[in-house]
C-alpha cells in the first residue's frame, strides 16, 4: 500500500500571539504559514523566518554567554503601528567577535553590520509594522558574553 498525504488547513481567529503559540501547541507544533492581523501591531510573519527566535525589547540590555566557537543567536523585535515610521538600532556591547543580519516582516535580508572583529550596530528606516528578526553570529569567542539591545531613534 503506497503513503498518503495529507494537508490539514485551519482557519482560526487568534487576538494575540499566546493564542498563536496555544495552536501551535495543540497542533503538535504544525508549521504555521502566515499569520496577519493581529490587534496592537501590523502583520505578523511567519514562524519559520528564525525559529527560536528570543524576543527583545526596546531599551533592555540582554546578556547572551557564547558556549562554542560558532554560535548563532536569534531574536525578534515586534514593531507595532504605532511606533512607525522609526529608526530602529540594534547594537552589541562586549569583547565577542559578532556579526549581525536584520530580517524585515517578510524575512528578507534588509542589511548586515560587522566582520566578526567586534561589535556591530544596525540602523534600519522602518515603515512597516510586524517582527523583524535579528541574527547574531558570534565566532571564536567561547565562554564570553556579549549584550544585545534595540532602541527606537
Amino acid at each position: 500500500m503506497g503513503a498518503m498525504m495529507c494537508l490539514l488547513v485551519l482557519f482560526m481567529n487568534c487576538d494575540t500571539m499566546q493564542d498563536v503559540k496555544k495552536i501551535e501547541n495543540e497542533t503538535n507544533n504544525l508549521a504555521l504559514l502566515s499569520v496577519s492581523g493581529l490587534s496592537g501591531g501590523g502583520p505578523i510573519t511567519p514562524v519559520e523566518c528564525l525559529s527560536g527566535a528570543s524576543p527583545l525589547s526596546f531599551g533592555v540590555s540582554y546578556p547572551i554567554l557564547v558556549s562554542g566557537f560558532i554560535q548563532t543567536d536569534k531574536f525578534v523585535i515586534n514593531i507595532l503601528s504605532s511606533d512607525i515610521p522609526m529608526t530602529l538600532r540594534v547594537q552589541t556591547t562586549g569583547s565577542v567577535k559578532l556579526y549581525g543580519i536584520l530580517y524585515g516582516p517578510n524575512c528578507s535580508e534588509i542589511t548586515r553590520n560587522g566582520t566578526s572583529s567586534g561589535n556591530f550596530t544596525i540602523n534600519s528606516y522602518i515603515t512597516t509594522s510586524g517582527n523583524y528578526w535579528v541574527e547574531a553570529v558570534a565566532s571564536d569567542s567561547d565562554g564570553l558574553t556579549y549584550n544585545i539591545s534595540a532602541t527606537k531613534l
